[in-house]
């Protein structure tokens, strides 16, 4: 058996394009994607039909998206995928929380005043 007959469900080709299927819905998806990329709208479509990124790309799509976006290209449905998905979320959810008390400590000094 050679690498060659070694089938895989679903290629990092298909998740890369699945996952920016679903990031970029709608009308004008491959320009938007060449937009926030920096590369040309056809790189864009090739994705879409399931050409693989390079890894800059996929370090873009963790920049842009956060860890879980890499994990669920390379890791999907995995623990590992799962956790970073968590983690992601906590990293929203902190933001928040942080936004939050910044504008109650404006609002404290505003009526301290």
């Amino acid at each position: 058996m050679t690498k060659a007959d070694i089938k895989f469900p679903i290629s990092i080709g298909d998740n890369w394009a699945n996952f920016l299927a679903q990031q970029y819905d709608g009308r004008h998806a491959a320009k938007r994607i060449a937009q926030d990329f920096g590369c040309e709208p056809r790189t864009a479509k090739a994705w879409l039909q399931g050409q693989p990124p390079q890894a800059a790309q996929l370090a873009r799509a963790g920049t842009l998206f956060g860890l879980s976006a890499i994990s669920s290209v390379l890791l999907p449905g995995s623990h590992d995928h799962n956790r970073m998905e968590i983690f992601d979320q906590l990293a929203v959810l902190k933001a928040g929380l942080d936004d939050v008390s910044q504008k109650l400590e404006r609002l404290r000094n505003e009526e301290s005043h």
